[in-house]
């Protein structure tokens, strides 16, 4: 059994354009209460024409289980959207 809650999300934006996925980010942190280290965003998409966005996100109860279930590049889209620098390095 994966340790992690998915929450479907719908947001209006009828000002404005598609919002970033770092805002939705950090908005879902702040209404769920977690940290952000615990939260995912695998999807969120904008229909062309529409002023409605949709998305899922998944909220790990524990850390450790979502390195084991979730690809690298979702990990690496979550460091990067959050200021910390990806490295660079190629060996």
């Amino acid at each position: 059994m994966l340790d992690r809650r998915e929450i479907k999300f719908r947001i209006y934006h009828e000002e404005g354009g598609t919002p970033s996925r770092e805002s939705v980010y950090e908005e879902l942190i702040k209404m769920l209460g977690v940290n952000e280290d615990k939260i995912l965003i695998p999807y969120f998409r904008t229909p062309s024409g529409l002023r409605v966005s949709e998305g899922i996100a998944y909220v790990f109860l524990d850390g450790f289980h979502m390195c084991q279930v979730e690809p690298k590049y979702r990990e690496r889209r979550m460091v990067k959207k959050h200021g910390e620098k990806k490295s660079e390095e190629k060996s």
